[in-house]
């Protein structure tokens, strides 16, 4: 692929499909329309989806195609200059540069959630000083790679202030701007393209543990409980099958540690 390589060019024409998923229906418009409509990203399915889903693609449990049909494109003409522009979408290094930041800031914060909750840094030092990648990181409309490695003896320190660099970066231009209404002005918090709404949700979540790794799986994922655990419950399904599997194996653990209890008494 080229870097002109747009991620999608198929337009879903079920009339049924494109009412339910506006989002994504907006990003579809040529890179050259202008835009009149002022950017609602809060219709369809709403925020919390689309970060989940981008996650997920990190994690290669989705493809970069299945987002962009879903939720459209992030928005790539729309930061950078005009002699940068491409025809046909987002190009695909610059979409995965922005999959793999919006990863690291979510791990970074479960990271410094868990060193807080349990007053323990020595992961979250160890991932800082080896584990961190060095890119390729999204800036805005750049794509770069960034030195992130520290051996900081405050590693929660350092963390925050990587997530300000990383954030800040990625949502410059956004701001609360006025509407003039039949009743009177009206303030809205004003993006540029998706991939900030993004960024402005991740922002949004620090410290409020609504981003969670998975005890059993691993995976990263976004959730409003800030006491889950495991990965979601599947539609259709009563319970949790990471949940299931971690619980069983605890139980089975709990039985055979029982078992050899039993035979070193008798002994």
């Amino acid at each position: 692929m080229t870097h002109n390589t747009p991620i999608t060019a198929d337009i879903f024409m079920d009339p049924e499909y494109e009412a339910h998923l506006e989002l994504g229906e907006w990003w579809r418009r040529p890179p050259y329309a202008i835009r009149t409509e002022i950017y609602t990203p809060y219709r369809g399915e709403g925020l919390r989806p689309i970060l989940t889903v981008l996650l997920d693609v990190a994690q290669q449990k989705a493809k970069p195609v299945e987002f962009a049909n879903r939720f459209g494109l992030l928005g790539y003409n729309y930061l950078v200059p005009e002699q940068n522009k491409c025809s046909g979408g987002d190009p695909l290094p610059w979409f995965m540069a922005h999959v793999y930041t919006v990863y690291v800031l979510a791990t970074l914060t479960t990271r410094i959630r868990d060193a807080k909750e349990q007053q323990r840094t020595e992961k979250l030092r160890q991932y800082l000083a080896k584990d961190i990648p060095l890119g390729p990181y999204a800036l805005g409309g750049q794509v770069t790679n960034i030195y992130l490695r520290t051996g900081s003896t405050k590693p929660v320190l350092a963390a925050l202030g990587i997530l300000r660099y990383l954030l800040n970066a990625n949502l410059d231009g956004t701001g609360y701007q006025l509407r003039l209404t039949g009743h009177g002005l009206n303030n809205f918090f004003s993006f540029r393209c998706l991939s900030q709404v993004i960024y402005w949700q991740l922002a949004n979540q620090i410290g409020k543990g609504s981003i969670h790794r998975c005890l059993e799986c691993g995976r990263v994922f976004s959730c409003s409980n800030p006491r889950t655990k495991f990965c979601l419950t599947a539609p259709g399904k009563k319970s949790s099958t990471c949940g299931s599997r971690y619980n069983m194996r605890k139980q089975r653990k709990r039985l055979k540690h029982s078992r050899r209890k039993k035979r070193w008494v008798k002994k």
